[in-house]
């Protein structure tokens, strides 16, 4: 018996112990990501401001598409370095959803702008459409929902060769201070 106490024992103290590595490593992963993210941050918003003075001097139409692209491309890195720095936020129970004023349909048109591209280049349709009894204004966290809707149509653009890509947004329930939205995001693809 006392051969048992002991092997117990010890193995209390090896998982003690594998316990204390495993969310070191873990406090570790996540300072990391938030450092990583926000030393990437800076030189990020450099190219955007920079490609921003770019676009506002004189250029030929093909610069100006190129800078337009480049603009796009940043500005996505850029959400993807967010969702980086959320992620770890999220893991360490420090995130928080933003609410402030925005307009639903100028969110979805930002869509166009960023995936117009690659609708082209895929030579494939791309439709949004934004109830017309939507307000306005919404209060919400629309960095969010951007980020959401993003990683849906970048997925149905992933995975559709022939056809169209289309994002629907329909209002479901208005009521006095609230509204509850229908967002669709539907493809030809597999």
């Amino acid at each position: 018996i006392g051969y048992t106490v002991y092997r117990n024992h010890q193995q209390q103290l090896y998982l003690k112990r594998e316990k204390r590595i495993a969310e070191a490593s873990a406090e570790y992963k996540s300072r990391f990501l938030a450092d990583i993210s926000h030393e990437i941050r800076t030189p990020m918003n450099v190219i955007i401001g920079l490609s921003k003075l770019m676009q506002d001097s004189p250029l030929n139409p093909s610069q100006s598409k190129f800078v337009q692209t480049i603009q796009k491309s940043s500005k996505n890195l850029l959400r993807i370095i967010n969702d980086l720095l959320d992620h770890s936020k999220l893991e360490a129970g420090k995130f928080e959803l933003v609410l402030q004023d925005f307009n639903m349909c100028e969110l979805v048109n930002e869509l166009r702008s960023n995936f117009q591209y690659k609708a082209e280049q895929k030579e494939l349709g791309f439709e949004l459409k934004c109830g017309a009894d939507i307000p306005d204004l919404l209060v919400g966290d629309p960095v969010r929902l951007n980020q959401v809707l993003t990683n849906l149509v970048s997925n149905a653009f992933k995975f559709t060769e022939t056809g169209t890509v289309e994002v629907k947004v329909q209002m479901k329930v208005e009521e006095a201070n609230h509204a509850l939205l229908h967002f669709e995001v539907a493809d030809t693809g597999i």
